[in-house]
């Protein structure tokens, strides 16, 4: 019996919906990708200020397929373009499906050292793993032996030659995995096999996609913010569209929905900076980033560097966390095992850069641009050399370097990305179609809804977009180096 047949067809999930999948669909439930995904945390450290945001990436695909195959089902059904239902369903519950199975351990709170460690994204790694590039039997080979025993790697390899590939399942279900993964993975557009439906790729990533819309129905119902709730049902999904434009067939939304939409972002502004980058949730990711930059040097010759960032990515939460306990790092086990247990007394936040300071060309913006443009592996250890040597400057007792602590978000609100964003909106006006960005660029047109939209897209949504911790003894002195440092970088 499969991981998928107790299921049945109807996949009940925990935010109180009924996943309607295609039988033929639960195969890809069995592969050993996606079961993964039932070990990856989907909040990573939320968890430690709300207690009950544990749910697994597995959940929350579940949901996303859930949501984009309702939203497909509404835009066929109102056109103007008429789709047929059953001729897009299986592609886009699949991809929907496999969407997040390159997401690294603990999701968005590792996402960081994994990014800069391997230069990969999840979702070029999402779209290796459906092209069977690279698979979890490979993963379980080349995993080092001190994350897995001998008889634990021989029992899973025993498991996953068993189960079914994820590029098999496919091809069985008669969709192009190439195409999947071009349509997850947007680097893979060379050989463009997503043709003119240029609306399968907005319903994985888009303004108000699949994905987005899943997680801001669910995740403040699990966090206890019921206030930041997000009911895409209410009339969002009712009044999407498929649409002929510039060649290509998009997804648009009805101008009488475009509240929704700002709705939509205000939610996701207020979950990022209330939960997604609390205070204390970025805190113990800095410790437990640190930790983890200085366990990588243990990885050095036991894995293949060609194959180092995929086999990062593809452990789960508890094997990263192996992995970090068995350094010989004395540092870095005392940092882990700080986050871990002691978390709220021994740093704190001597510095920060919050959202309320970040506005668009002042000093603090360019500041914090500046930082973002720094080049490197690990940018932020430069700015560590430089406040660390203020710190210490003329000073006996000398602070060592793991005492000061810097991080900060990579992916922040970038204004130059609005345009592109707004390119990709499409508005539905009666018998009219037109493009958001067109519409905000035209000089005799002042639309005051799109504009609150670019507004809200353009908000912060990271509740501290830069931060220096150090214990509490001394803050006041890494304060003081932190604002001569920043305040070097608005001078420059």
């Amino acid at each position: 019996m499969g991981f998928s047949s107790v299921f049945g067809k109807d996949l009940e999930i925990s935010c109180g919906i009924r996943c309607k999948l295609s039988r033929c669909l639960e195969d890809l439930l069995d592969t050993a990708e996606v079961q993964r995904l039932r070990r990856v945390s989907s909040l990573g450290y939320v968890s430690f200020v709300y207690p009950d945001g544990t749910h697994s990436r597995f959940g929350h695909s579940l949901r996303v397929a859930h949501w984009g195959r309702k939203m497909l089902e509404s835009a066929c059904r109102n056109g103007p373009v008429k789709l047929d239902f059953g001729s897009f369903d299986k592609l886009v519950s699949a991809t929907l499906l496999l969407h997040d199975v390159g997401h690294g351990p603990f999701s968005h709170g590792f996402q960081n050292v994994l990014e800069f460690f391997t230069g990969m994204s999840h979702e070029e790694v999402t779209g290796k793993i459906i092209a069977g590039e690279f698979t979890m039997s490979d993963y379980v080979m080349k995993l080092p032996g001190s994350v897995i025993s001998d008889i634990d790697r021989m029992s899973k390899l025993k498991i996953y030659k068993k189960l079914p590939s994820v590029p098999h399942v496919l091809s069985q279900l008669g969709l192009c995995n190439s195409m999947i993964a071009q349509i997850i993975d947007m680097s893979r557009g060379d050989f463009d096999l997503v043709g003119d439906n240029v609306f399968l790729r907005q319903l994985v990533s888009g303004l108000f996609d699949a994905d987005r819309v899943a997680y801001l129905q669910h995740d403040p119902d699990r966090t206890g913010l019921r206030q930041c709730i997000f009911d895409p049902e209410a009339y969002l999904i009712s009044q999407l569209y498929v649409v002929e434009a510039g060649g290509q067939k998009v997804l648009a939304l009805d101008k009488s929905a475009l509240t929704e939409v700002r709705q939509l972002l205000d939610v996701r502004s207020k979950m990022h900076t209330i939960a997604y980058t609390h205070p204390t949730v970025l805190k113990i990711e800095a410790m437990m980033y640190e930790a983890a930059k200085r366990a990588l040097g243990n990885l050095v010759g036991q894995i293949p560097e060609k194959d180092m960032g995929l086999v990062l990515y593809l452990m789960d939460d508890n094997e990263f966390e192996r992995f970090i306990c068995s350094t010989t790092d004395e540092t870095a086990l005392w940092l882990y095992n700080t986050a871990k247990l002691d978390r709220n007394s021994k740093y704190v936040h001597a510095y920060s850069i919050n959202r309320d300071n970040v506005k668009i060309g002042t000093g603090v913006d360019l500041a914090l641009q500046k930082i973002h443009e720094i080049q490197g592996v690990f940018p932020e250890d430069k700015v560590k050399k430089e406040i660390l040597g203020r710190v210490n400057a003329g000073k006996d007792v000398k602070l060592e370097d793991h005492e000061v602590i810097v991080y900060f978000r990579k992916v922040r609100t970038d204004p130059s990305k609005t345009g592109l964003v707004l390119s990709g909106f499409w508005i539905v006006d009666n018998d009219s179609v037109y493009n958001a960005k067109d519409r905000l660029d035209d000089p005799d047109v002042h639309d005051q809804e799109l504009l609150r939209i670019m507004d809200a897209i353009n908000n912060p949504i990271n509740y501290l977009d830069f931060t220096v911790l150090c214990p509490a003894k001394y803050e006041h002195r890494v304060q003081k180096a932190s604002e001569e440092y920043i305040g070097n970088l608005k001078r420059a």
